[in-house]
């Protein structure tokens, strides 16, 4: 079976699941697919701050939480008090698993 055809099949079922659930979704949910060319994901958690301190708060406790690989990815970090709360936890942890093959 193609490729394409496996994306375009699990796309179409993703999205009668989500018409199921949430009928007003599924219309917005293929014009971001479509148009980003991404794929819809599905069992996934977000959650949308009002404010970023609160968010930044957030990221801290889980990132204080982890214990094993994580991935963050961000578009842009500047050198600013936030990001310096940010290093303080990471150079942490790297010191604490430097003999666990951490990079940092």
């Amino acid at each position: 079976m193609n490729r394409y055809f496996r994306f375009y099949l699990k796309m179409n079922i993703f999205l009668a699941k989500l018409e199921n659930k949430y009928p007003l979704a599924r219309g917005i949910a293929a014009y971001i697919s479509k148009n980003s060319h991404y794929p819809l994901y599905e069992n996934t958690d977000v959650i949308y701050y009002a404010k970023a301190e609160e968010a930044l708060e957030a990221q801290l406790q889980n990132l204080r939480r982890q214990r094993n690989l994580f991935l963050w990815e961000y578009f842009a970090i500047q050198n600013t008090t936030a990001w310096g709360r940010i290093e303080e936890i990471l150079v942490e942890k790297a010191g604490k698993r430097r003999g666990n093959q951490s990079v940092l």
